[in-house]
């Protein structure tokens, strides 16, 4: 669990379950030393190619130092902007309630997959 008094970007749905970057109808920053959300936005990865790239350097240029990746989310592309930045990320399960999510060191095996399966939706759409 990371420590006290970070700003914590995520994707949610409407029912404040963790989303995958690119399904999840907000982003969000919740402030951990204050307890409450301190941006609440349309996600502006839905619109994009790049959805998990995009959506990380969002988080960053909204000043989030720690980003709750959902299982599926950490392409190589967003785990490098989260280094580059000096942020951290943290894996948790897609449909976990937000804040109270377990989380977990990213493994490259995580990268891995996330990046296979962002391949593979943009093949999809090009369909």
């Amino acid at each position: 669990m990371p420590e006290k008094g970070l700003m914590i970007c995520t994707a949610l749905n409407a029912d404040e379950t963790v989303a995958q970057f690119s399904e999840g109808k907000y982003m969000v920053i919740y402030d951990e030393t204050k307890k409450y959300l301190a941006v609440q936005i349309r996600n502006p990865a839905l619109t994009r190619k790049n959805k998990r790239f995009r959506f990380v350097k969002e988080c960053l240029n909204l000043n989030a130092n720690v980003i709750y990746v959902p299982r599926g989310s950490l392409s190589l592309s967003a785990s490098r902007a989260i280094k580059k930045a000096g942020a951290k990320a943290y894996v948790v399960t897609p449909g976990s309630k937000f804040p109270d999510s377990k989380t977990e060191e990213p493994t490259f095996g995580e990268v891995f997959r996330s990046s296979m399966r962002a391949f593979a939706e943009r093949l999809r759409k090009k369909r």
